[in-house]
Parts: structure tokens; C-alpha cells; sequence
């Protein structure tokens, strides 16, 4: 990409040439949407944990390159006008709640004055798994809430999780998936797996609402995976 600047650690290729034309040339902007998770300069074999010098580069890179920066509500927005959006529009979303937003990304958020949107897991948030990094509890999601930056949205209640999807015993997504039930041979049926998704976002919602003052409408799908079901919901 001729005006993607190496900007060390974590650059990364910003103007596919051809994919930049036809949005250009059709009058429709370009968005681009980068998920992250863990940030920590801990070495770490996940996929899903970047350095904060690998961070602090994409958003420079960014710049440079002569993307703006918006929130998923802002990009929202423009739905019914998407002529009214930059030309090259940058979403910056971080999923989970780990602590090491509060401790490593705000700092960057703060430097290079960008904004960004939090997905929280609000089942996690008071009981947090033991296998996964240190999550922020509700006084610092409500620092970072109040910081100007960021934007809250629902990662969900406790669908960011695995249940058995079949006979076999299998598991799946259960935020799109139908749940196998072994004990009694049988699948979720479609009013269950309906009435199961709808309970966990709306306590979601009013998890976030109670302790953070918020009415969230914008949800990160846990996993990235939903059905005409669940959108529905």
C-alpha cells in the first residue's frame, strides 16, 4: 500500500489499492473495523493479545494514512446518509473488559486523542472465568465510561461461552447455536434458544444501565456469530 507508512511494530497494509477504488469510485466510504482484545506488553502465544507499541503504531499508521476515527454509534448514524461519512473511517473496538484496557489502552486513547468502543461481558464483570485475563470491575468500567473516549456496548450477559451443540456432545457458540440437551436427547427448541437469547441481552442492558448509568443499544456479537434468530431478538 503506497501511503501505508511502516510505523514498526504491528504496521500493517491500510489502502488495498483496488478495494479503495471501488468504494471511490461507487461514492460510498471506506469503514474499516478493528477488533482487539487482550493489550499487553507481556509476551503472549494468543492471537488475540497485541502490544501496546503494536497498538499505538496501527492508530499512528492510521493517521497517517489519513483515516478519522468513530465509535460504532457514530458510524450507526450514517446509515441514511452514508455520503456524509469520511472517506476512510476507522472503528477501533475492544472486546471483554480486560483490565488491561483501563491500564494500557487508555493511556493511548488519551495520546492520541482517539475514541473507541468497550464491548463488555456483564456476566463476567462480577465473576470473572479463571482462565481468562484480569477483567475490570464496575467502578473502573465506570471511569472508563466517563473518560469522554469511549463508547459502552453489550458483549453480552454469559453467551460468550460454549455449550454442547449436538448428540455427540460437541460444543458450540451458545449465543448462535440451539443447545443439545443430553440428559433429556433434545434440542433447544426455537422458542427456548429464542427466549434463552432475549433474557441475556436485556440483563445485559440493564446490568450496564444499573451500574454505569447507560442505556447501551449497540451489542458486539460474542464471537462474531449471530442467526436471523438472534438479530431478530
Amino acid at each position: 500500500a503506497p501511503e501505508a507508512r511502516a510505523a514498526g511494530p504491528g504496521a500493517f497494509p491500510l489502502e488495498p489499492g483496488s478495494l479503495h477504488a471501488r468504494h471511490r469510485d461507487s461514492g460510498l466510504p471506506l469503514v474499516a473495523v478493528l477488533s482487539y482484545h487482550q493489550v499487553s506488553a507481556t509476551p503472549d502465544s494468543s492471537v488475540d493479545t497485541v502490544t501496546p507499541d503494536a497498538l499505538r503504531a496501527q492508530i499512528r499508521s492510521l493517521k497517517d494514512a489519513g483515516w478519522t476515527f468513530r465509535r460504532v454509534g457514530e458510524v450507526r448514524g450514517f446509515y441514511e446518509k452514508w455520503n456524509r461519512l469520511p472517506d476512510k473511517t476507522a472503528v477501533l473496538t475492544f472486546d471483554d473488559g480486560y483490565l488491561s484496557f483501563l491500564t494500557e489502552v487508555m493511556p493511548i486513547l488519551r495520546e492520541e486523542n482517539v475514541p473507541a468502543t468497550l464491548a463488555v461481558i456483564t456476566g463476567f464483570v462480577d465473576k470473572p472465568p479463571h482462565d481468562m485475563p484480569l477483567m475490570m470491575n464496575w467502578a473502573e468500567l465506570r471511569r472508563v465510561s466517563q473518560s469522554g473516549l469511549v463508547e459502552i456496548a453489550s458483549h453480552s450477559h454469559l453467551l460468550h461461552m460454549y455449550g454442547v451443540g449436538n448428540p455427540q456432545g460437541l460444543s458450540a457458540p451458545t449465543g448462535s447455536s440451539r443447545l443439545y440437551f443430553l440428559n433429556e436427547r433434545r434440542y433447544e427448541t426455537r422458542d427456548e434458544y429464542r427466549d434463552r437469547i432475549l433474557k441475556d441481552l436485556t440483563l445485559s442492558r440493564l446490568m450496564l444501565r444499573k451500574e454505569l448509568a447507560l442505556d447501551v443499544d449497540v451489542l458486539v456479537w460474542p464471537f462474531g456469530e449471530h442467526n436471523d434468530v438472534a438479530r431478530r431478538v
